[in-house]
Formats: structure tokens, sequence, C-alpha cells
């Protein structure tokens, strides 16, 4: 990673600098985080993503989405979770019986706790936080070994939501030849695990200098080897591309909910901010793949923090690669930071001189304009300005005219900040955020877990590709790039049919999110209005159809709340019915319904004459 950086023009600086532009952490962040970036700081992860990164939760939104689309799913093995789903597992193990299963903990990476049972009895006692897949036990073999693939996405955006999916990946081969498991060879890791750090130590691990031979293998050249085989490497391709996304669109509302709690929707600084990137965040996503030998794909796991160690040449070669298209494809604007950071510190000195704004309205202009001249071409020095401000203009004569620009300037300097060459050029000169857009060094923080590392770098700037200068533009949200370096864009698709699909997907990966309660975000702020739009409609067309009668004056129970009677009986008898109270004053008090996006529904009441309501 820090070699990458390096060639993209970074340079590591130490944690204590605050103004990086860049951070790479292995670990997860939270939306605490996320909300302390400036609008130019990027980091490599989206609060949120472990919902798929952990193997619990991975289990449950694909259940939930099998539920509504089994065929588009159908790429992920049955799991349970243990011991919440053991009575499910059980009955699963009698209706089949001789299956092979693996208990995967559900947090765990590097092949470690991983162990192949036939039935729940050889499950751990104290086994707690794992879950329970069916086992593939028909995989497509590479010269006699089983193998799986690393496929590696990009996501650069929730809300809408852009995924990409790079050419190029790796192949990770077991160690010895595959059998099928059974009770004398279901122990043998090396035969049917395919991880890496637990290959790499067994004897037969083969390191080739080639992209087609050994244990690791690039994604390209066994793609090639496939379409010898005659496989139609384009179909799977796709096949890859809609797996990678139907994973990720289940929790793409609860990711645009903990973005958006973090971040506005209009940015720090507003929609047209131009210190403001598409977005802060940006995720890299390991997908773990595993083909049947009918070449059909199954989604084994995710990762969230996927391993960039180098350990053979071929290594280097992929992931370099790949992180050299990732952290181009996040077109860093060189003078972004120097516009933001001159931007705050106007701000700051408005805030400062906010008292004088009353006595002094053309010093109050030059703070409002970030230090440019004044209008007629005026120099806007300090001398201009104590002729302009000093006595005899302005509204005082004499020794009672306002308090000069350098009075001014020395008074705030001695109560605020301690005098120094640089701040008395920072309040005496008008070019100062004039100077403070030239180009300036980029910044990156490696955090890992040895120690945080922040970056400095001298810039190399995104070029439009033509005439290599700097674009100067954001990626566009709704009409992203179709390609970022050797990353394809996988959604938004190009295709009208994949879109269509896409698109019922999103919308009852929609349904199922529950808007939290009090937030503002756009994600539940939407929802809460979509339900607060219907319910008020469905209220509306219940008050209308007591007023004309049609419940033929019986009355009627909606959503739990008491629904007044209609005209088809007398008012003695309503009366009589209500116990006496006059039926031109009935309280309606609805209940929440179930599963209700608002906390707290409007309850409504009718006031004598029944015309006017009122929310309580």
């Amino acid at each position: 990673m820090k070699n990458a950086a390096s060639e993209e023009g970074y340079a590591l600086v130490d944690d204590r600098e605050p103004n990086w532009d860049l951070c790479w952490s292995d670990l997860s962040v939270s939306e605490a985080r996320v909300a302390k970036l400036m609008p130019f700081q990027r980091i490599n992860h989206f609060p949120g993503m472990l919902e798929i990164c952990r193997k619990s939760p991975l289990s449950r939104h694909l259940k939930r989405m099998q539920n509504k689309f089994a065929r588009d799913y159908a790429f992920a093995p049955p799991t349970w979770e243990h011991p919440r789903e053991l009575s499910d597992f059980k009955r699963h193990v009698r209706a089949n019986p001789g299956s092979t299963y693996i208990v995967k903990p559900t947090a765990g990476s590097s092949g470690r706790g991983i162990y192949l049972i036939a039935n729940e009895t050889q499950i751990g006692k104290d086994e707690t936080g794992v879950v329970i897949q069916r086992y593939v036990d028909n995989p497509l073999l590479l010269d006699g070994h089983k193998f799986d693939m690393r496929v590696y996405a990009l996501v650069t955006c929730v809300n809408p939501l852009a995924v990409y999916v790079h050419e190029e990946g790796l192949v990770r081969l077991a160690t010895t030849k595959y059998e099928k498991p059974t009770k004398f060879n279901m122990d043998h890791d090396t035969m049917h695990l395919t991880n890496y750090a637990l290959n790499k130590h067994s004897n037969a691990f083969v390191d080739s200098e080639y992209d087609d031979e050994g244990t690791k293998r690039t994604l390209s050249a066994t793609f090639d080897d496939f379409m010898l085989r005659g496989c139609d490497v384009r179909a799977l391709r796709r096949e890859i591309e809609a797996l990678v996304v139907k994973t990720i669109l289940p929790i793409q509302p609860h990711l645009a909910h903990t973005y958006h709690c973090a971040v506005s929707a209009k940015g720090a600084g507003g929609a047209d901010d131009e210190c403001e990137p598409a977005s802060r965040c940006f995720e890299v996503l390991g997908f773990d793949v595993m083909l049947d030998e009918r070449y059909k794909p199954w989604l084994i796991e995710v990762n969230h923090s996927p391993s960039f160690t180098a350990d053979s040449d071929l290594d280097l070669r992929v992931k370099s690669k790949l992180l050299s298209d990732v952290i181009g494809s996040l077109r860093p604007d060189p003078s972004a930071r120097k516009r933001f950071l001159g931007r705050e510190r106007g701000k700051t000195q408005s805030r400062l001189y906010a008292h004088t704004a009353s006595s002094t309205p053309e010093f109050a202009s030059y703070s409002t304009r970030g230090g440019d001249s004044f209008a007629g071409g005026a120099s806007g020095s300090s001398e201009e300005l104590d002729r302009r401000n000093g006595d005899g203009g302005g509204g005082g004569g004499g020794g009672g005219g306002a308090m000069t620009y350098t009075q001014l300037a020395a008074q705030a300097s001695a109560k605020t900040r301690t005098s120094s060459p640089r701040d008395e050029g920072t309040f005496a000169s008008s070019r100062f955020f004039r100077d403070s857009i030239l180009n300036s060094p980029r910044k990156v923080v490696d955090d890992d877990d040895d120690a945080a590392a922040t970056a400095t770098a001298t810039a190399r700037v995104h070029s439009d590709g033509v005439s290599g200068e700097y674009t100067g533009r954001r990626m566009n949200l709704f009409d992203p790039p179709a390609r970022l370096g050797g990353f394809k864009r996988a959604h938004p698709p190009e295709g009208y049919a994949t879109a269509w699909e896409f698109a019922q997907i999103v919308e009852a990966a929609g349904e199922g999110f529950a808007p939290r309660p009090g937030c503002v975000c756009v994600s539940c702020k939407g929802r809460t209005s979509s339900a607060r739009s219907s319910y008020t409609a469905a209220k509306a067309t219940r008050g209308q159809r007591a007023m004309s009668g049609v419940d033929g004056g019986d009355g009627a129970r909606d959503g739990g709340g008491v629904v007044a009677s209609g005209s088809g009986r007398s008012a003695a008898a309503a009366a009589a019915a209500m116990g006496g109270r006059d039926p031109t004053v009935t309280a309606h008090v609805t209940r929440p319904h179930r599963g209700s996006a608002s906390p707290s529904r409007p309850a409504w009441e009718s006031v004598p004459g029944g015309s006017r309501n009122r929310y309580v």
C-alpha cells in the first residue's frame, strides 16, 4: 500500500498531521470518525459495511432476499446461525442425510476455527458465534485440487450505489488433491480449505513465477484455461459481477443511513462545495467465490480488509495494479485542501471581527470577501485600509473615527494569538487567500495494526486523458464512468434487463430497512415521509367513508382505532351506543400499526362540528 501510494504521488507523514488527504486503515470505521473528516479527506471504509463482512449478518440479509428472489440469490449456500437456528439445522440434516457441512466463526479469517461436520452432534459444546454452511462437495478442480477465486470490488459511493469489479484477481489452490469428504478425511484442512494463510505452510505448496502454474495463480490466466475447456468466460464474468452487486444491494439503505448520519447529504460546505468529493468514503472488498463442476459461482464470504501483503512477484503485480487503480479512481484535487483551510481561516477571522462590523463597514466588507481588494481596483494594502478607516473617515471626525486596520489587527493578535511574523503577514496582506490556493502536496494516512501514520505528497493531478491537464471535476454520482483503470462498473448496470432486475431488488431492500427513530438522514427521512404520506392518505379515505355513510351506519374498527359512527343511525341510538356521550364529539385515537416506520404516528381527534381535525 505504501509503495502504491508513493507511486501515485503521496508521501507518508506522522499521525500528528491533522490535514492529511487519504487514510488507509485495516480496521472498520465508525460514524463518529467519518463525521470528523474534513471535506477533502478520504478514508477506505464505509461505516456499516460489516453487515456483509460478518458471516452471521450476511446470512440473514441473503436469506431475506432469497425469500423474495430465490432464483436470483441461488448463489448463496444454505447457512444457519449457531445456536440461534440450531433447530432448523437439525431438521435440514434429517431431511438430507449424507450431506457435509462446514462450521466457520462469524468474524474469523485466515482459516482459523473452520472444520467440517456431518451432523449437529459434531459441533463443539461451547461453540458460539459461528455459522454452519452447507459444504459444496462438487467443486471445479484445477490439476485435481480444489480452488477459490479472490474477486476485488470497489464501492465508490453508497447513495446512489456505485460498484466496480476489477478485471484481475487471485486464484488460491488447496495443496492436497481433492476427495469427497468422508469420516476419514474431513479433518484434512489442506484438502478442503483453500485459505492461503493455511496452505502456504504446507510442504506441497508450489510458488511459481508463471501466472497459470503453482498454488496461487492470476484470475485472468485461470479464465484463459476455462476458455480452453469450452467455458463461456464472458458470461461467467457477468455472473460474478451480478453476484457482487446482489450481495451489496440488500444493505444499501443501511449504508446510506450510516453514511448520511455522519455526512450531510449536501456535504459540509454545501451542495456546490468544490472541496467536497462525491463520497468521503470508499471501500475495497474481497469476495471469495467458488465454482462447482458446472461453472456455477458460489459466494463463500466477503472480506472487509483483504490482504495486500506481497509474498511473491505474482502478488506484487496483481496487488500493485489494483491499489494503483483504487488510488487513481479517487481523483483528488491537489488544491482542495488549501481552498478549504483558507476558507475556514476566513470564517474564523470574520467571527473575530464581527463586533467591528457596525462601526466599520469597509472592514466588514473586507472580512466577508475573504481578503479581496476593495471595489474600484484598490490594492487593499494596510496603508490603504488605514486611510479608509482612519481619522476623518467613515463617521467620526478627528479622534472619534473608527479604529484603523493596523490597530484592529494588533488588538486581535494580542487577544487571540501569539504575535509572529506569519500572523502579521496573515492579517496585513489582502492577498492571503489568493496565495493559499497555490498547488499543495497531498497527504495520506496509513493506519495499520502496528502504528498509525499520516502521509503527505506532491500531487500528481488527475488528467482528462487528452491534454493531461487536471479536469477539476468531481465524479458524476448518477452517471459514474464505465471504467476506472482496471475496474469495470458493475452497478449501475448498462443493460436494460439487468437494470430492471436490480431495480426490483433495490425496492425489496428498501422495504426491509426500518428508519431509526429521530434520525434525519436522507434514508430515514425519505422512508418516514413516505410512510406518513401513505398513512395520511389512508386516514383521509377512512374519514370520507365514515362521513358518507359507506359503512352502513354500523361504525367500524380500523388499525385498532375507533372510527366515527355513520349517519345510518339516529343521534340518540349513537349516543346510547357511546354511553350517552355526544356523537359529534368523538375521540379518534389510532394506535401505531405493527411494523410502523414512525415511532409515534400522530393520533387525531375531531372537534364539535366534525369539519376540523387537529393532531395531538
